[in-house]
């Protein structure tokens, strides 16, 4: 039941089953009094990562707002007046950009200050929940909000010539279909900044709350996103693409002296784009203490029981322009497992066990819902002792379907053993009529990795 005064201007979007009833009346007063009634709602099938309720659920929109552009020009009467340029963030800018060439080394060098710099606080009361303080005020206080950060952003690249706009977003760390159909506040929860194409840098979207995040890197929560980009009362609805999985990789490869006089020992380099970028920073970063722990967790993850402290080496994790190249070594305490006339040593030390953790139902009747795409490589390189040789070498395995593929080689030459795979998930959302090619993908690369290379010889 929806009761709206009869001056209020109210359009509806209602999204029902077969067979809702709908009826308008008015009461006494002259407010307008409409109701829908349905029956016999069959209740929701639960899933592991089926779309959420908000996708698939009936509902009926109601909104003041006829259009878009009235709604656009609502929110920027509230936050026009707020993007303004200090003297003392004129001077702030002078500073961060002097010795830049580029449009893009002045974007970066912004951008770094805004999401390391301003600290983000959430307001989520009174008028603030929708209006942004100042951008003065946010620049001297040094923290702000999503919205706050988006207004700093545009007023301190207006400063250098570079042209922003805020963004509003809903946040999700799986993307649904969103029905933007009816212009409405409760699609959105975030905020963030536009950079349209211009002389000298590509169109691109910026997330000023995305502590750790370089530029490059937007959160997998915005990726997919519908959004409305709001410019001095004009409004531009568009999406946020999805990034191509090779953006987000992480590789790591692993170099493994089984003869090593002291016991076997292991060496890591990891690198790690795109969304793995950050994690990285995030687990990395702090006081030596604490990223000794965090390396002796890591590694003892993956090799069980050390027998040395781990050597770490990386760089500046808190310098967005670095790329995340970490390096591991340690002793460990055992690679290979006895076998008859030899030894076993796994083809991989971090299983994606797939099964367990994304296609678990036999058969589905919804869609799966993931976040992003992503790909992993791995490169195992065993040095074997003199005469050791793998008694089997295992075929190569290609597996390759619309949302996924999987490919493992393993080759010998002389003492040098290595292993290369590589596994992608090219999408962020499986359709249930797809589900069972993938989830048979999914099985096969589990039986893949679970796989043991046997050697002949003695350990």
């Amino acid at each position: 039941v929806l009761i709206a005064p009869p001056s209020f201007p109210l359009h509806l979007n209602p999204d029902l089953p077969e067979g809702a009833l709908y009826e308008v009346g008015e009461r006494p007063d002259g407010a307008r009094v409409h109701r829908w009634r349905v029956t016999g709602i069959e209740p929701r099938p639960i899933e592991h990562l089926m779309p959420p309720a908000r996708e698939g659920e009936h509902t009926v929109q109601a909104s003041s707002y006829g259009t878009w552009e009235e709604f656009g020009a609502w929110w920027w009467n509230l936050i026009e007046d707020e993007v303004v340029v200090s003297p003392e963030m004129a001077a702030e800018v002078q500073r961060l950009t002097a010795g830049s060439t580029t449009p893009l080394d002045r974007l970066r060098a912004i951008y770094d200050f805004v999401v390391t710099e301003v600290r983000y606080n959430a307001w989520e009361f009174g008028v603030h929940g929708y209006r942004p303080y100042s951008a003065p005020v946010i620049f001297k206080r040094r923290f702000g909000d999503c919205k706050d950060k988006a207004i700093l952003l545009k007023a301190l690249l207006s400063e250098v010539g570079i042209e922003a706009h805020p963004v509003l977003i809903r946040l999700a760390p799986r993307r649904f279909e969103e029905d933007h159909t009816l212009p409405l506040v409760a699609h959105f929860n975030h905020c963030i900044a536009w950079i349209p194409e211009q002389e000298g840098l590509a169109e691109r979207f910026l997330d000023g709350t995305a502590r750790l995040h370089p530029l490059e890197v937007l959160p997998d929560a915005d990726r997919g996103a519908r959004v409305l980009v709001v410019r001095e009362g004009d409004v531009v609805p568009t999406r946020i693409p999805f990034p191509d999985a090779r953006e987000n990789l992480l590789r790591d490869e692993i170099r493994v002296d089984l003869g090593a006089e002291s016991g076997p020992r292991v060496e890591l380099l990891r690198q790690a784009r795109g969304r793995f970028d950050p994690r990285h920073r995030q687990r990395y970063t702090g006081d030596p203490e604490e990223r000794d722990e965090e390396t002796q967790r890591f590694m003892t993850s993956l090799f069980g029981a050390l027998t040395s402290e781990v050597d770490f080496a990386g760089p500046d994790l808190e310098d967005l322009g670095a790329p995340i190249d970490l390096r591991f070594a340690s002793g460990v305490e055992e690679v290979a497992r006895p076998a008859r006339g030899g030894y076993e040593i796994p083809t991989t030390f971090d299983r994606l066990d797939l099964l367990v953790e994304i296609a678990v139902e036999s058969e589905r009747g919804t869609d799966l819902l993931l976040d992003v795409p992503w790909c992993r490589e791995l490169e195992i390189t065993y040095l074997l002792g003199e005469g050791e040789r793998l008694a089997e070498p295992p075929a190569p395995i290609e597996i390759e379907s619309e949302d996924a593929s999987y490919s493992r080689r393993v080759e010998q030459s002389g003492p040098v053993l290595r292993v290369r795979e590589c596994f992608t998930l090219k999408t962020h959302r499986v359709p249930r009529e797809r589900y069972a090619e993938f989830r048979d993908l999914c099985r096969r690369v589990d039986s893949a990795q679970a796989a043991f290379l046997k050697v002949e010889g003695s350990q």
